[in-house]
């Protein structure tokens, strides 16, 4: 799409480039946090709140203590670092840390899962990726929309299973009869649809692996495991709370605590529906 664009209208290109490094410079300011999250800045006893339940992240002390911001707008995760010093709550979690439905420990978990992800969220090459990939993103969402009603209907469903067959059928019938940009685009069409979702569940696994390794390295596996084992009895699952109950190793520093993901808030605090993946 950008190559036509460029070809179509190299002035049109440069301004859309332009207005993206915009978008990329002021992603962490006021504006920039409310076009991404729907953020707002937490009043001082929302702030409060948070910064207390987290006091056991030494690294989240003193001039490590990050600015808090509340959204409704984020289904999963619960809790999101897309700075060094800035923690993006959703409102539904702040709530139980009001009621006392999460203890501490949870809260910490939850804190510095997201906090081993920071480095993903606050990265320039993730965000210039991200608005790379933007127009493919926006047809995936729509697609997305699309494919759970025609999930529905059984004639499209059975389309969808047997795409490999029809794509076959075509890479030899353009083969045969020599129509070689066509053959081009079916290859193109085969090779997305094999690597989209494959890519975005290894770009979640490393993401959820990442923040795990946080939550081991800080000390609240075994929160965030109890969270885990609560309510999911998969294989995945229980693979994951046997490693976040391994014993951790004292060679980093131990000023590091580390948390837990948003999945585990949802399965312990019945009443809300926060759930990480």
């Amino acid at each position: 799409m950008w190559i036509v664009w460029l070809a179509a209208s190299p002035q049109g290109f440069a301004a859309i480039w332009v207005a993206a490094a915009v978008v990329v410079t002021a992603r962490t300011t006021r504006l920039g946090l409310w076009w991404r999250f729907g953020a707002r800045t937490a009043t001082v006893f929302e702030r409060d709140t948070m910064l207390r339940a987290i006091v056991a992240l030494v690294c989240l002390r003193g001039r490590g203590q990050p600015s808090v911001w509340i959204t409704t707008r984020l289904t999963q995760p619960d809790v999101v670092m897309p700075g060094t010093k800035i923690l993006v709550v959703r409102s539904e979690l702040l709530g139980a840390v009001v009621a006392g439905r999460l203890s501490e420990d949870q809260v910490c978990a939850l804190v510095a899962h997201a906090l081993g992800q920071q480095r993903v969220y606050s990265s320039v090459l993730v965000a210039v990726g991200e608005l790379y990939c933007w127009p493919g993103a926006l047809v995936a969402m729509i697609a997305d929309g699309f494919s759970r009603r025609a999930g529905q209907v059984g004639l499209l469903s059975f389309a969808w299973r047997i795409r490999w067959l029809v794509l076959g059928v075509a890479t030899v019938d353009n083969c045969l009869t020599e129509r070689w940009p066509a053959l081009i685009g079916v290859v193109i069409m085969g090779t997305l649809s094999w690597s989209t979702g494959r890519f975005a569940r290894r770009w979640s696994s490393t993401l959820l692996d990442r923040g795990d390794e946080r939550v081991i390295a800080e000390g609240f596996g075994p929160p965030l495991a109890g969270m885990i084992r609560s309510h999911n009895t998969a294989g995945g699952d229980l693979e994951r709370v046997s490693h976040l109950l391994e014993p951790r190793s004292d060679s980093g520093d131990a000023n590091v605590r580390r948390g837990s993901p948003s999945k585990a808030f949802g399965n312990e605090a019945a009443s809300t529906s926060a759930v990480q993946p």
